[in-house]
């Protein structure tokens, strides 16, 4: 599993929009998984992205980069979710 995970709130995402979901939920804005290693955090990143294919209820976006994996609300647009990976980007260069 993950080495550690917080998660966030984006504003962009209503309340509305995820009323009954716990707090830290993805679906309020997301989320990053660290891993002890870059090989893990991809296991992590493609066993998300198989359920998200295979269970429409479950979706979000999955952005990996060396050992940390984000996951982000797909209550946002694709554009606003490549926000986060940007920044993942610059934050792991």
């Amino acid at each position: 599993g993950y080495f550690s995970r917080i998660a966030f709130s984006d504003p962009r995402v209503g309340s509305n929009e995820v009323a009954g979901a716990p707090a830290g939920a993805i679906e309020r804005g997301g989320a990053v998984e660290t891993f002890r290693d870059a090989a893990a955090a991809q296991r992590r990143a493609t066993r998300l992205q198989t359920v998200t294919e295979t269970n429409p209820l479950v979706t979000e976006y999955v952005y990996v980069r060396g050992g940390v994996v984000l996951r982000v609300s797909l209550v946002l647009t694709e554009d606003q979710a490549k926000e986060y990976e940007t920044a993942l980007q610059r934050l792991t260069s």
